[in-house]
C-alpha cells in the first residue's frame, strides 16, 4: 500500500514538472491516474423509464418441473464459505488437500482454503466427524454460504 501511495505521489510531481493536466500508470492488476485541473462534468438525470412488465410465475409448469435438477439436502453437518472467493482443497497447486473423502476432521482443522481479495482465508471444521463429499470444484468461485464440504 505504501508503496503504491509513493507512486501517486511521483505521479503529481511528474504531471507539475511537465504540466500534464493526466497522467496515469498501471502495473498488473494496480493502476494509477491522477487528473488535475479538470472541470466538474454536470449530471444529467436520465428520463424515466417505462416500468417492466409484471414477472410471470413459470415455476409451476410441468418444462420448468423437469428442468430443474434435483437438490438433495446433506445428510450430516457442512462447512459452507463464510465470503465469495475462491476454493482450494490444498494450500498450493499440486500439495495433498487439507482434507480428502475418507479423511478424520476434528473440530477446528483446516478443511479448505477460499481466497478473497488475494488474501488465503483459511477455513475450519465447526465438527468432528468424517468428511463424505466435497461439494465445491477446487479452484471455481464460491459464494457466501454456498455449502464446501459435507463431514458425517
Amino acid at each position: 500500500m505504501n508503496e503504491l501511495i509513493e507512486q501517486a505521489k511521483d505521479l503529481m510531481r511528474w504531471a507539475d514538472e511537465y504540466g500534464l493536466d493526466e497522467i496515469s500508470l498501471s502495473n498488473g492488476e494496480d493502476s494509477i491516474k491522477i487528473l488535475k485541473n479538470v472541470a466538474p462534468q454536470q449530471v444529467v438525470a436520465a428520463a424515466p423509464v417505462a416500468a417492466a412488465p409484471a414477472p410471470v410465475d413459470v415455476s409451476s409448469s410441468p418444462a420448468v418441473k423437469k428442468a430443474k435438477p434435483e437438490e438433495k439436502k446433506p445428510s450430516g453437518k457442512t462447512v459452507a464459505s463464510p465470503m465469495v472467493g475462491t476454493f482450494y482443497v490444498a494450500a498450493r497447486p499440486g500439495a495433498e488437500p487439507f482434507k480428502k473423502v475418507g479423511d478424520q476432521v476434528k473440530e477446528g482443522d483446516t478443511v479448505c482454503i477460499v481466497e478473497a481479495m488475494k488474501v488465503m482465508n483459511q477455513i475450519k471444521s465447526p465438527v468432528s466427524g468424517v468428511v463424505t463429499k466435497v461439494l465445491a470444484k477446487n479452484a471455481e468461485v464460491v459464494y457466501k454460504g454456498q455449502l464446501l464440504i459435507e463431514i458425517a
